[in-house]
Order: C-alpha cells, then structure tokens, then sequence
C-alpha cells in the first residue's frame, strides 16, 4: 500500500480527493504524505472504521455520500490546483466515475485508480488491441495511462474474485 501511494508522488503540498475509502487504509497512507485528503465514502456501515483509522490525522475531512451525487467542484475547491485523485472505486461504477472525473473540467493533476485488471486492460489499450473500445479511447483523449501494479485477488480482504491493477 505505501509503495502505491509512492508510486503517486503526492507530497506534503498536495491535495487528494479520495474516492471509495472503505475502512480507511488507504486513506491513513495517503494522509501521511499529503497536505489535505478529502475521502468520500457512500457506505455508512463503514464510517466508524474510517473514523477510527483516520483520527490521529488531522489534514482528514471525511465526505459521507456517493461522488456521482455530491456538487463535485464545491467539494474539491479546498483542494486548490493541481490535485491528485486516488480512489479505490467499486468496479461496477469505475466507467462513471472516470467520466465525472473527466468531464469535470477541475484541476486535476493526477488521477490514480485501483481497478478491475480487465478495465485497467481496457485504459491502457491501443487501437489495434483487442481491448481497445469506447473507455480506451476516452482514456487515451484525456489522459496518458500508466500501469502501476497488477494487484492478485488475495492481497484484498475480503478477496474479490478477480485480479485488480493500480493505474495512474
């Protein structure tokens, strides 16, 4: 997880706009080396874990709600220019959620993303790979992808039944 959040480059004079926080875990890494996280979470089950994990932090401000529903550049204004997003997004939303992120048009400098290994095959395809279609070419419009780590099943708890991939 540190070597992910590495792998970022976000520093002290960042802002992060966390998506999907879940327990916290990412959120705790990031806060470590970031000037301000943002970490939006939907599952209300979970917040007392977040809370938890986040409280010795305090460049934490925790946003209970779904990202598709929330005033997006109201929320990230604090974040100031140039901010990162690191999410974890659940993969049955990562198309929407990458089209908000993209067609935002806020000062995102880097979006970092864990996702399915077969989206991340589809962020990062060409178009003379089977891969290749709509996602791809979106991706490729707004954004240079890189992978970052392909990220087994059993590193996740619980284990999803695929494989993930951590692309920038």
């Amino acid at each position: 997880l540190d070597a992910l959040v590495r792998s970022t480059g976000v520093g002290r004079a960042d802002g992060v706009l966390e998506i999907g926080s879940g327990s916290g875990m990412l959120t705790a890494a990031l806060a470590q080396r970031a000037g301000s996280v943002i970490t939006v979470e939907v599952d209300g089950d979970v917040l007392p874990f977040l809370r938890a994990k986040t409280e010795p932090y305090r460049n934490v401000t925790i946003v209970q709600g779904d990202i598709r529903a929330l005033d997006i550049a109201k929320l990230c204004a604090p974040l100031g220019e140039g901010f990162f997003v690191i999410a974890n997004i659940p993969y049955s939303i990562t198309t929407p959620i990458l089209d908000l992120l993209w067609d935002s048009g806020l000062p995102i400098r880097q979006i970092s993303v864990m996702v399915q290994r077969e989206v991340a095959d589809k962020l990062l395809a060409s178009p003379a790979d089977d891969a290749y279609g709509l996602l791809s070419f979106k991706c490729r419009y707004r954004a240079e992808a890189e992978l970052e780590a392909v990220v087994p099943a059993e590193a996740f708890t619980p284990p999803p039944k695929v494989d993930s991939a951590f692309v920038h």
